[in-house]
């Protein structure tokens, strides 16, 4: 057989596997029809993975000190084991010289991996309601670009003494690029964020927080004075968020015992807690209240039901990336085996399913997905 011969059989069978593929594609095409009304409906959930309430542990201490450390890494380990992750401050000063690098890669490379999360403190630990808007500004913003430069995903910002009750001060972390900001609270109706039918925070940039320390005037010194608030937290279905200092350094500002602190993460494994990091629930609830999906199309044949469907939330992508629960509730009729949400071929998640109702977690990006349904049986 000649090269010649042997390039055109070669050009012929490609052309006929590209006509086959075309022909395939084409049929999938003609199948595709509108979709006049889905034979379910879904509905974001308030709280990641459908738990009843949301905590969010921060630590106001300097990570990677050489007094601290060692307590941090029990602290965190504590958290950790049981499913609850914790953040830490970042004064972004204190970590300028290269000296420093070392804990910025442990922070990177080990902290964030096991699900610590860093939030903006400043770049120095001033007392910003006595600054003007531009001093903030330039402190928030100074903040967020080291934290960013360093690979830290700055979104939430936490002030020191809790100094932002100013709304120059609030405008000023928001225009740093901040999505919200904790504060500090002393009166404890208002610890609960997004209580019972509520879904959005009275204001994202003064979140309150539950100050924990022992002996201090409006602070919670106890387990015992900690368990009210967490069990009155899952009955409203709310977020809160705990401020912790000096866990386990009696001689420390904000001194909190070791044994109380154990008790109370033991309490939140034990009730129906996510313990979510402060700027991933942040991220979640405006996610939440934006959410919209489309459908594009179905294919319905004997044993499945494939819908192109795009999940939606309008937010910038590289910042909301916190996956949505989303529980979708069946038509009566509908039996349903099993539901798989794929991206082209591959599967990007698998929901659960109870009778009529399924659930799975996604991030709304405004991407297009198939949303292929198993045996979607029609009862006679």
């Amino acid at each position: 057989m000649t090269r010649m011969t042997t390039c055109l059989l070669l050009l012929l069978l490609f052309f006929s596997a590209c006509d086959k593929k075309t022909i395939l594609e084409d049929s999938d095409t003609d199948r595709k029809k509108p979709v006049e009304r889905a034979v379910f409906k879904i509905t974001p959930l308030k709280w990641y993975n459908g738990k009843t309430a949301a905590v969010s542990m921060t630590y106001d201490g300097r990570w990677g000190h050489w007094k601290w450390q060692h307590m941090f890494e029990y602290v965190l380990n504590a958290a950790y084991v049981r499913k609850l992750a914790i953040d830490f401050e970042f004064v972004t000063a204190n970590f300028m010289e290269d000296k420093y690098e070392f804990i910025r890669e442990d922070i990177r490379n080990r902290a964030m991996k096991l699900g610590v999360h860093f939030y903006g403190h400043g770049h120095t630990h001033s007392y910003h309601d006595s600054l003007s808007y531009r001093e903030s500004f330039l402190s928030f913003r100074h903040c967020f670009y080291y934290l960013d430069k360093w690979g830290m995903e700055p979104r939430a910002y936490a002030y020191p003494y809790g100094a932002g009750r100013k709304p120059e001060t609030q405008q000023a972390v928001k225009d740093a690029g901040f999505i919200c900001a904790r504060g500090l609270t002393t009166d404890p109706s208002l610890y609960y964020i997004c209580p019972d039918d509520e879904s959005e925070p009275e204001n994202w940039y003064y979140l309150p927080t539950i100050p924990v320390a022992e002996n201090k005037d409006g602070y919670i010194g106890t387990h015992s004075g900690m368990a009210p608030i967490f069990e009155t937290a899952i009955e409203r279905s709310s977020w809160i968020i705990i401020m912790y200092h000096a866990i386990g350094f009696p001689e420390d500002w904000g001194y909190y015992p070791m044994s109380e602190y154990l008790s109370d993460v033991g309490k939140l494994h034990q009730l129906d807690f996510w313990g979510g990091n402060m700027d991933m629930v942040a991220c979640y609830i405006k996610e939440r209240n934006a959410f919209t999906c489309e459908f594009l199309s179905v294919i319905e044949d004997s044993d499945t039901i494939e819908y192109e469907i795009v999940f939606s939330d309008g937010l910038e992508n590289s910042v909301y990336s916190q996956p949505l629960t989303l529980e979708c509730n069946f038509d009566s009729n509908v039996n349903v085996e099993s539901i798989e949400i794929l991206s082209g071929d591959e599967i990007v998640t698998v929901a659960t399913i109870d009778g009529a109702t399924a659930r799975f977690n996604i991030i709304p990006d405004e991407k297009t997905y198939r949303m292929r349904i198993t045996k979607a049986a029609i009862a006679e």
